[in-house]
Parts: structure tokens; sequence; C-alpha cells
């Protein structure tokens, strides 16, 4: 039977004890804390931030926060909470929020935030910094200000935003120019569509079907989109993605490889598109054999026949349709009326606009607010953490 085991954190800048288990950044506005490993091989747990105490004034009683700033950010690398740990990017993830009274020498986390990490790092970073509504958010120093996309066979290309201030409305904007101004360069004319759902989520389509943005880099502005760190297409089928070939004969003649056309296709329209190119393939040798695709629900299957009950599919290759087929990686030979049948299960056509598969970030300017130094008796930030694992 599982127990709940609860344990206490305390991040601190300042470890009076032990200087090696904190380490500080150059201008004190962030601090990473060293975690024991025998906490971290404990695995999944439920965070809770109990609470933040955020020192907004130095030795002097000079405030460290901008005049304009309205609210404090704590971010956190090494926690890899639920939700964002896909990611796997170098931005940090937003722990808390806290309004900011210049009227007091600190601030405090008033509501406890709750959430789930997948695993704890070796490490845990703390960064403190404030909203500034009036800088940019996005410039070529704040590491958001590209995006990297191709179309069909181009290679890619990284457009880059220029620097100001943006709302999201302004960026799909901006992106909508760049990304048509980019495609009519390369002479496919799409027009892009960039719209932000009412559930907090942004959907990317054209007219093409066809486009694969690459967000794998460190200087994207995908968490304002709200996109993974990876891959993402607009096709579900295309010469970039590696399915859009179907290769054959008939009788004796010689394997011919047949390329579907790029875009967004539903089984039943693959099938259509298919039926089309074997027949006119068929007609070319002079056998003008009709064939038959056809899909059963029920069982999950598609099978092909022709009036010849003659053809060899090979599905050996890397670039082919057969997972939307559901045959397996070899050759499937027509040989009688019945004709060839999936015999693995079908995969389902990816849907054919992008979207969001993690939160939006809010379009906003980040100061960091620089620690200063203090005695050992002030502490200027504090985070607490209430750990509980589920343990045998």
């Amino acid at each position: 039977m599982c127990k709940q085991t609860i344990y206490n954190l305390r991040l601190s800048n300042i470890a009076p004890n032990n200087t090696n288990l904190v380490t500080l950044s150059s201008d004190k506005s962030e601090y990473s804390v060293r975690i024991p490993a025998w906490l971290r091989s404990k695995g999944k747990c439920n965070i809770t931030v109990q609470n933040v105490i955020i020192q907004t004034k130095n030795g002097t009683g000079t405030s460290v926060v901008p005049s304009n700033a309205h609210t404090a950010v704590v971010e956190v690398d090494g926690l890899n909470l639920l939700g964002y740990s896909n990611q796997n990017g170098s931005q940090a993830l937003t722990l808390c929020e806290i309004p900011i009274d210049s009227n007091q020498n600190d601030i405090t986390l008033v509501n406890p935030y709750t959430f789930t990490s997948l695993n704890i790092e070796s490490s845990v970073t703390i960064k403190r910094k404030c909203y500034n509504p009036t800088n940019e958010n996005i410039s070529v120093s704040l590491n958001n200000n590209k995006i990297k996309f191709k179309e069909g066979a181009q290679a890619y290309v990284e457009l880059t935003i220029a620097t100001g201030t943006y709302s999201l409305d302004d960026l799909l904007a901006t992106l909508k120019t760049q990304l048509e101004a980019q495609s009519s360069t390369w002479g496919n004319t799409y027009t892009y569509t960039l719209t932000h759902t009412g559930n907090n989520s942004v959907t990317i389509s054209n007219t093409g079907n066809d486009g694969i943005f690459d967000f794998s880099g460190t200087n994207t502005c995908r968490l304002f989109l709200g996109l993974s760190k990876t891959i993402h297409t607009i096709s579900n089928i295309s010469v970039s993605l590696n399915n859009n070939k179907i290769k054959f004969k008939e009788g004796a003649q010689a394997y011919v490889e047949l390329t579907i056309a790029t875009g967004a296709y539903s089984l039943a329209t693959l099938l259509a598109t298919l039926k089309t190119m074997l027949e006119t393939q068929s007609n070319t040798w002079g056998n003008n054999y009709t064939y038959t695709l056809t899909h059963d629900a029920g069982n999950g299957t598609v099978t092909i026949t022709n009036t010849g009950n003659e053809a060899v599919f090979d599905f050996s290759g890397t670039n082919t349709c057969r997972l939307f087929l559901g045959f397996s990686k070899t050759i499937h030979t027509i040989s009688t009326v019945a004709g060839i049948t999936s015999d693995i299960a079908l995969e389902a056509l990816p849907a054919s606009s992008i979207t969001s598969d993690i939160p939006v970030d809010i379009l906003d300017s980040f100061l960091p607010i620089p620690m200063n130094e203090y005695t050992d008796i002030v502490v200027p930030m504090v985070v607490n953490l209430s750990l509980e694992f589920e343990e045998d």
C-alpha cells in the first residue's frame, strides 16, 4: 500500500553554513541550489509553492525594482513541471507571480500554487524578474525573434522578427506578412492564417496545406505561439514528411514509384487520390485495370483490389504512405479477387494545421531584479516548496 510523504524544501539565495550549495548569477538576479540525490531519486511528486518572499529594497531603502514595474515573476529551471516539460527548452518556467507594492520592503506570495513535477534535476535555478511593459518584448537580446520554416522541397529559411513591443495579435499579423512574403519568394504564394482561439491556443494554416516549422532552436518565438520545442508540420502528406510515395507494378512491368501531391488528406480523399493514380499508371502500361480501395471502419482495415487480380506493392521503403493504409513494411501482392488487406493497425492522418500544444506565454517584457548585497541576517529571497511523494 502506498503512502504520501511530504518534505518541505527551502530554496534561499543564501546558505550561511554551506556556500557550495548555492550559486549566484553575476547580477545576483538568479540563484541555483543543489538538490540532494536521495530526494531526486524519489521521482514524480506534487509541488506546492507555499511561500515566496522577495526583498525589493536594498540596505539603504532604495528600491531595486523599476518604478513602472507592477508584477514580480518567479521563474524556475530544474523542476520539469507537468504540462511544460515537453518544451525541452532553455527558457525557464513561471513558478508564480506576485503584485509589487512600492510602499513595502518586500513582497510575499499570498495564494499557493500547486504543480506536478515529473522529476527534479540535480540543481534548481530560481530567477527573480519583473514585468516592464515599456520595453520591447521581441528582440535578439531576448532570444525570441526568430521563426524557421520551409514549404515543400525548399530549404529552411529563418526569418527575423523586428525588435519591438507586440501584442499577440500584432505578432500573428507580423508573422503572417513575413511567411507570405517568403512563400511568394519561393513561388508558392500561399496565404497564411494565424488565429488566436478562445481557449488560448494559436492555429497556423495555409492555402497550400504544406509547411514545416522548426521550433527546436533556442531563439524562436514559439512560446508566444504555444508550440513545443520540436518540428511542427501543416501538411499531412508531403516529401518533407517522408510519406508521399507508393511503389507498385503489374505483371512483368518494372516497379514505378508514384508521388502523392503535397496536401492535407482525410483517409477517404487519400484513397480516392491513390485510386486515380494507380489507374492512370495501369492505363499507361496498357492494362487498364480498375482499382478499388475500400476502408472497413468496423475492422479498421483498407483493402486494395483490381480487375486484373494482379499487382505487387512494395512498401519496404522509408517514404511510403503505407502506415495510413495499414500495411507492414514489406511486399504485398494481389493475386486473387480478394486483393490485399491491412495487416497492421491504420495510423491516423495527422491534422493539417498547427495548433498550440503547450500554454501560450504572455507577450510582455521581463527585467531581472538584482539581488544586491545583504548580510546573512537579511535574506533577499526565499522560495518554500512542499514536495509530496507517493511511496511504498
